[in-house]
């Protein structure tokens, strides 16, 4: 491998300047790490591998592995069971945690949006997180080129939009670019000052350059809320239900989850915080739509043609639309009016980079959410925890390392898919559309 060594050889060789295809009749036969023979064995890790690679006295090494080495032989084990086409506890599946785990019996955990959607992107990342409880270790990330990590600069967006149309509201006002621009960049600027106190930043331009970045993200928004509030009227901001509230809180906070009828009859408990929720004009008080703020990419949300997907829940991997619709349309009806009804869920990217793009769903295109979350909460009843078909689900997850190579462990679930003798696989089978394939 090294430029002088074959130099050294070439000189012992006797032919320092020749063609290197020539020096193939000089080489010596080639050998590997695995000594010819057991005399020229330096320890027992050499003898090993002489017994297992070059010796011929060992009809089933893999037996004598695991004799010797108990806990290699349950690797061979689990390697076996992995290549193979059945669905086993060392793919993901744990009926006995299905048990302990199942969301509609007494007592079974509270369901948010954003649990139901890592089960439905990659159910073992699921069951790493959510089961185990398994947490990576906190990383300190000193880049000297990041004041905001993009998580936080959400936080800091979400409570500056809150914060102004809560006023806005509370003035009997509508967004006015012109007349309110100043009273937003005023909020937006104590926010900024708030988290410069909790995280210092690495520098001065550093810090401009997302400060700046922030007020556009912000003009944005107060631009296009000024046209969107002529057809919608702001009704409540951060609604909280099954958990804290927000600021001063809204009239469909409740700390209790709300309980919701699944398909097959699973009755599950269910929390969330909506960003916001819109009156109907003209409506009467009796027809709502609801809001996310999202201040990342709206790549996600928008797979397939027309700026949707065809499929909003693609495959399981998006319910927070369904969900969201389901969960406030219940506190609607206690605490505004027993008519009431959530017609409208979207998302709303209000960035500069995102244009304040609006991607949005009505209700009658979610209403098979029920037979998708019925079937996510199939798969934890049942401890249906598989690697996902699509190495792009686990691209950013924490657990990589436990996964093994993503491309190749997607692999072992499409053939794992393909058995429909793995019956507990049924749910996650028809969640990717596989049954209709067939």
């Amino acid at each position: 491998p090294s430029p002088v060594v074959l130099a050294a050889f070439r000189i012992l060789a006797g032919k320092p300047e020749g063609d290197p295809d020539d020096l193939a009749r000089w080489l010596p036969d080639p050998a590997s790490f695995a000594p010819d023979s057991l005399d020229r064995c330096l320890d027992l890790a050499e003898s090993w591998v002489w017994w297992m690679c070059a010796g011929d006295g060992i009809r089933d090494p893999g037996e004598v592995i695991a004799r010797s080495f108990p806990h290699l032989g349950r690797g061979l084990v689990a390697q076996q069971a992995r290549l193979s086409d059945r669905f086993t506890e060392y793919d993901g599946h744990v009926p006995e945690a299905g048990l302990d785990l199942d969301p509609g019996k007494t007592g079974g955990p509270i369901l948010s949006a954003s649990s139901l959607e890592k089960l439905g992107a990659c159910p073992m990342d699921y069951f790493f997180r959510y089961v185990l409880e398994i947490r990576p270790p906190e990383e300190v990330r000193l880049d000297s080129g990041i004041w905001l990590e993009p998580a936080e600069r959400g936080q800091l967006l979400h409570t500056a939009f809150r914060r102004f149309m809560s006023r806005l509201r509370e003035q009997g006002l509508l967004p006015d670019f012109a007349g309110h621009e100043g009273v937003l960049a005023g909020i937006l600027e104590e926010e900024i000052e708030r988290w410069k106190e909790l995280k210092p930043a690495p520098n001065r331009s550093v810090f401009d350059r997302e400060v700046t970045d922030l007020q556009q993200a912000a003009r944005v928004f107060l631009r296009e809320e000024e046209a969107f509030c002529r057809q919608s009227t702001p009704f409540c901001f951060e609604a909280s239900v099954g958990m804290p509230p927000e600021g001063k809180g809204t009239p469909l906070d409740t700390l209790e989850p709300v309980s919701l009828t699944l398909a097959g009859g699973r009755i599950v408990r269910v929390r969330g915080r909506i960003d916001r929720v819109d009156e109907v004009p003209g409506s009467g008080g009796t027809r709502f739509t609801l809001w996310d703020y999202k201040t990342g990419s709206s790549w996600k949300y928008r797979k397939g043609r027309g700026g949707k997907s065809a499929d909003p829940f693609q495959q399981g991997r998006l319910v927070q639309n369904a969900l969201y619709l389901r969960l406030a349309e219940a506190r609607l009806r206690e605490t505004v009016s027993p008519g009431a009804a959530a017609v409208r869920f979207g998302y709303f990217f209000p960035t500069f980079g995102e244009h304040g793009e609006r991607i949005q769903w009505e209700a009658a295109e979610l209403c098979g959410g029920e037979q998708v979350m019925g079937l996510l909460c199939e798969m934890i009843a049942s401890g249906c925890f598989p690697f996902t078909d699509n190495e792009d689900d686990a691209r950013t997850s924490d657990y990589l390392d436990a996964f093994g190579e993503p491309g190749a462990a997607a692999e072992a679930t499409l053939r794992k898919l393909a058995n429909k003798e793995n019956e507990a696989l049924r749910p996650f089978r028809s969640l990717r559309g596989y049954d209709r394939e067939a």
